[in-house]
C-alpha cells in the first residue's frame, strides 16, 4: 500500500509540473527560430531568448477618414453627434459665444462650408412654404419671403414621421430671403433682397397637407453655426430696371456673393459699390438673345485674405432653352447647361441644372396654384475638382438668381380672374425668352354674365 501511495504522489507531482511548464511562456531554443511575416510583408526572425508576439486575429485599426464617411457608414452621423464629426470643426459654444458680426475674410474661414463644397456633387434645391406661396400667388400679392432647402442627393435620410417611410436628400443649407414686404408685393421677382445661406440640421420632418396640397417637408436651420454666405441683389430702383430687354448697362440683373451673414446696417446694393464679394452672377448685354444666359465670375482673396472690388473675366455660364414654364414646364423637365466660359454653347462641361416637372398630384396642385419650384444641380466628376470653392459657391448662388429672374414672376399654367361683369381664364402654354424679357404664350377665354 505504501508503494502504491508513493507512486500515485509522484504521478500527480509530475502532472502538476507539466501543467505549470506549458502554461508559463518560455523562450524558444536557438535551433527553433521562427520566421514570421510582418504586416508589410517583410520576414521577422525571432532571436534567441525573445518572446513570440501575441497573435491578433483582427486587422489593425485604420486611421479615421475625413468627411464624408465611408459608404458602409450612415450619413449624416448619428443624432448624438453633430454634422460633421466634432473633431473637424470647433464646438458650437466656442463659435457662438458672441453675436455674429460680419468681418472681411476669405471663404476658407468656414471649414464646414468648405467641406460641403468639396464633397457634395449632386444637390437638390427646393422651395419651402408651399401653402403660403399659393396664398400669395392667388391673391396676386407675393408678400411672403422665399425659403430654399439645399440637400445632398447622394445621401438619403428617412423623413421623420412619414407614414410610408419615405426618404429625402440630406439637408445641408437653409436659405432665407430678407427683403421688404412692399418690395415683394409690388416688384415680385425683381425686388431688392438678401439671401442668408445657413447651415441646416441634417433632419427632415413630415409636413402637413392643406386643401389637398402637401406643404412640404419641414426643415430647421442650425443656429449654433455661423452663416455660410450671403447672396445680395440690388434689384429694381430708379436707376436700375428689370423685366426688360437688356440693351444697356442699367438693365443688367446682378447678384453678389460674400461669406458670412448680411452686413449690419447695409442695404442691398452696398456690396456692388464697396466690394468685398468673392463671386458675382450677371446677365450679359442682350441677355444671350433667345437663350437665357447668366455669366458667373469668381476670384480668390488677396494676400491679406480680403476680396477686392474687382470685376474679373467670367469663368462659367449658365444657358437654358428659349421656351420654358407653363404647361410645358409642368409636364416636362427644363434643363440649363453649366459650362466654362470659353467652351462651346451649351457644352455642359461643368454640369447641368434640371428644373423638375410635376410627378405627383400634390406637385401638380402646387404648380397650378403657386410659384414653388424644384431643381436638381449636378456637377460632372472630372470637372468638379477643377473648380475653386469660390466658383462652386457662385454656381449655387447663380441657381437662386435664375429662379428669381425667370420663375418668380412667370404665369401659372391656369389663372382665373373676375373682371367686372365677367370671368376670364388664362391658359399659359409656355414662356418665351427674348434678350432678357420673359413673354408668356397663352390663350385667354372670357365670358360675361347674362344680362350684361
Amino acid at each position: 500500500k505504501v508503494g502504491v501511495i508513493v507512486i500515485t504522489v509522484n504521478v500527480i507531482t509530475t502532472i502538476v509540473q507539466f501543467v505549470v511548464l506549458i502554461s508559463t511562456p518560455q523562450p524558444l531554443p536557438p535551433f527553433l527560430n521562427v520566421i514570421r511575416m510582418s504586416e508589410k510583408g517583410q520576414p521577422i526572425v525571432q532571436q534567441p531568448g525573445q518572446m513570440p508576439p501575441a497573435y491578433n486575429p483582427y486587422p489593425p485599426p485604420q486611421q479615421q477618414q475625413p468627411y464624408p464617411p465611408q459608404q458602409q457608414q450612415p450619413y449624416p452621423p448619428q443624432q448624438q453627434q453633430p454634422y460633421p464629426p466634432q473633431q473637424q470643426y470647433p464646438p458650437p459654444h466656442q463659435q457662438m459665444a458672441q453675436p455674429v458680426v460680419w468681418q472681411p475674410g476669405p471663404l476658407q474661414t468656414d471649414s464646414l462650408f468648405m467641406q460641403k463644397l468639396e464633397h457634395i456633387k449632386n444637390m437638390d434645391i427646393s422651395q419651402g412654404n408651399v401653402f403660403l406661396e399659393a396664398v400669395g400667388t392667388q391673391a396676386n400679392c407675393d408678400c411672403f419671403p422665399n425659403i430654399y432647402i439645399i440637400g445632398d442627393n447622394d445621401r438619403q435620410i428617412p423623413v421623420i414621421g412619414h407614414p410610408k417611410g419615405e426618404t429625402t436628400s440630406t439637408p445641408v443649407f437653409y436659405v432665407e430671403e430678407k427683403s421688404g414686404c412692399c418690395a415683394r408685393a409690388c416688384c415680385s421677382g425683381h425686388q431688392s433682397l438678401m439671401l442668408e445661406v445657413k447651415h441646416a440640421k441634417p433632419e427632415a420632418h413630415y409636413g402637413l397637407g392643406v386643401c389637398g396640397m402637401y406643404n412640404g417637408h419641414q426643415y430647421t436651420p442650425d443656429t449654433s453655426l455661423p452663416t455660410a454666405m450671403t447672396v445680395e441683389r440690388p434689384g429694381w430702383s430708379c436707376t436700375h430696371c428689370n423685366n426688360c430687354c437688356v440693351l444697356m448697362e442699367c438693365c443688367r440683373d446682378d447678384m453678389f456673393f460674400y461669406n458670412g451673414p448680411p452686413r449690419q446696417g447695409q442695404k442691398p446694393g452696398w456690396t456692388k459699390e464697396n466690394g468685398g464679394y468673392f463671386g458675382r452672377s450677371t446677365m450679359p448685354l442682350y441677355g444671350g438673345c433667345c437663350t437665357p444666359t447668366l455669366h458667373m465670375e469668381a476670384h480668390a482673396p488677396n494676400a491679406k485674405g480680403e476680396y477686392e472690388n474687382q470685376i474679373t473675366a467670367p469663368f462659367g455660364k449658365m444657358e437654358g432653352p428659349c421656351f420654358f414654364g407653363g404647361f410645358l414646364g409642368m409636364c416636362c423637365p427644363t434643363y440649363f447647361d453649366i459650362s466654362f466660359f470659353n467652351s462651346e454653347k451649351k457644352s455642359a462641361d461643368i454640369g447641368f441644372l434640371k428644373k423638375r416637372s410635376a410627378k405627383t398630384w400634390s406637385e401638380v396642385c402646387a404648380a397650378m396654384c403657386s410659384k414653388v419650384d424644384y431643381y436638381d444641380l449636378a456637377f460632372k466628376g472630372e470637372k468638379f475638382a477643377q473648380l475653386t470653392p469660390e466658383q462652386k459657391a457662385t454656381v449655387i448662388g447663380t441657381v437662386l438668381h435664375l429662379d428669381y429672374k425667370l420663375f418668380e414672376n412667370d404665369k401659372n399654367p391656369i389663372e382665373v380672374k373676375n373682371q367686372g361683369n365677367g370671368t376670364s381664364c388664362t391658359f399659359t402654354f409656355c414662356n418665351a425668352y427674348c434678350m432678357g424679357c420673359v413673354l408668356p404664350c397663352c390663350c385667354v377665354l372670357s365670358g360675361q354674365q347674362e344680362g350684361s
